[in-house]
């Protein structure tokens, strides 16, 4: 694809976005609807700058087709933190890692009122529910995953796995986690005893691990910061904890991230620059994008099952307030507005099932 096909297809779902936008404008939360966050629509969460302190917390209504920005703050009357890295919803609770500040805010998902600031963690990164009462806390810096209560908000132990930890995903009675900064490795955790029950080598830098409906797992690896390796998707046989697919991706300069997977489990969508996608019974990569970036900065990914859409978000130049933009499976533009600086995880809510990314 090139920069004239970008305008062509810019000018040609136009229409369709002035239709789905009209009204569509950052609007104060004091103009809310009662219940309006417990409604149809999403969270985004924005990192902001590192040591700035400025994460926040944006709202967009499917319901009202209109956007949220600057919520926890306004809500609460101080700011979110600092990095806003990672935010998900677990019953009647929205939970935001907040990286750099090192604690975990925990807020009612209806009204955003702050219900519990968790202190004392080392560099929080992502956050995964075992259950009512326990969930994973993932770190940057610490080899030990925390254990976390989040009925009663409290830390209750930690799991040495000896190496940092990104992302986790749970399957059954175990926890796949990505080790992710400076790492090669998946650590699989006995979720009933909390104890390491195994680890998986794959190529540098793994990420996101999603299953499909075969009941396989799937990490992206970027290949590592410096581009040291070549960059490779795997997927794993949860059964044998053993790799039984690896595709590699043939530019050692590529850095992909942000696998994703649609609703039925049976594709794969991944960001390299563009956003591509694949069949989960695709025996090699995908050559062409099914969406081009058109010189957008495209950072994180976000799925709303419910409606079938691709959200990605744009970064910009990582100072300025940020973008997020929503494509159809054809690729047609449908959805954008303005969030807050360096928009990144998403939650949603209402008739989005609940696909948290």
């Amino acid at each position: 694809m090139n920069r004239r096909y970008c305008r062509e297809k810019v000018l040609k779902t136009l229409f369709l976005i002035m239709v789905i936008m009209q009204g569509c404008t950052d609007k104060s939360p004091e103009q809310q609807s009662p219940g309006l966050f417990s409604g149809d629509g999403f969270f985004i969460g924005n990192e902001g700058n590192f040591r700035s302190g400025n994460g926040s917390l944006s709202f967009y209504s499917y319901d009202s087709i209109h956007v949220y920005n600057n919520l926890f703050s306004v809500v609460n009357g101080r700011p979110a933190g600092d990095v806003l890295n990672y935010i998900a919803i677990h019953g009647d609770h929205l939970f935001m890692v907040v990286n750099n500040s090192g604690k975990v805010e925990v807020t009612d998902a209806g009204t955003l009122e702050s219900e519990a600031s968790v202190t004392g963690l080392l560099s929080p990164r992502n956050i995964a529910f075992i259950s009512d009462t326990k969930a994973y806390i993932s770190s940057l810096y610490s080899d030990s995953v925390t254990i976390f209560n989040p009925e009663g908000f409290i830390i209750e132990g930690y799991i040495n796995i000896g190496r940092t930890s990104e992302y986790i995903t749970v399957k059954g009675n175990r926890a796949w986690i990505s080790n992710w900064s400076m790492g090669n490795t998946i650590t699989v955790i006995d979720t009933e005893n909390d104890l390491v029950d195994g680890v998986i080598v794959v190529a540098s830098e793994p990420g996101r691990i999603v299953e499909d409906s075969d009941g396989m797992l799937w990490v992206l690896c970027s290949g590592g910061y410096m581009n040291t390796e070549y960059p490779a998707l795997y997927r794993i046989d949860p059964a044998l904890m053993s790799v039984d697919v690896e595709l590699r991706f043939e530019n050692i300069l590529s850095s992909p991230s942000e696998l994703m997977i649609n609703k039925t489990g049976d594709r794969l969508f991944f960001l390299n620059g563009d956003i591509f996608s694949m069949g989960t019974e695709d025996i090699r990569l995908p050559d062409d994008p099914i969406i081009e970036s058109c010189d957008r900065n495209f950072y994180r990914l976000g799925y709303d099952a419910h409606r079938d859409i691709i959200y990605a978000t744009d970064a910009v130049d990582y100072m300025q307030k940020g973008h997020v933009y929503g494509y159809n499976q054809a690729g047609d533009e449908v959805i954008s507005f303005e969030a807050g600086i360096i928009p990144g995880s998403f939650a949603f809510t209402g008739n989005g099932d609940n696909m948290i990314e």
